[in-house]
């Protein structure tokens, strides 16, 4: 399993291809989940529209077990 953290920047596509080919789990963190960030509509609209292309954009891959909002579980 390869673990992504949050960096400010989503993993690209062949990131996900790659891992899908050799059998490797991507383990990715979501990206708004460790700060405090405004929370007028324009920019919550801008979150949601965000989240939601990346989730369309990653989740037919079959080794995306996971996406995660925190640096660790515990």
């Amino acid at each position: 399993m390869y673990h992504s953290q949050a960096s400010g920047a989503y993993s690209p596509d062949f990131l996900y291809d790659l891992a899908d080919e050799r059998g490797i789990l991507l383990w990715s963190e979501f990206e708004f989940g460790d700060a405090l960030y405004p929370v007028d509509e324009g920019f919550l609209e801008n979150v949601r529209e965000e989240a939601e292309y990346n989730v369309r954009r990653v989740n037919h891959h079959r080794e995306f077990p996971l996406s995660s909002e925190v640096t660790a579980l515990c």
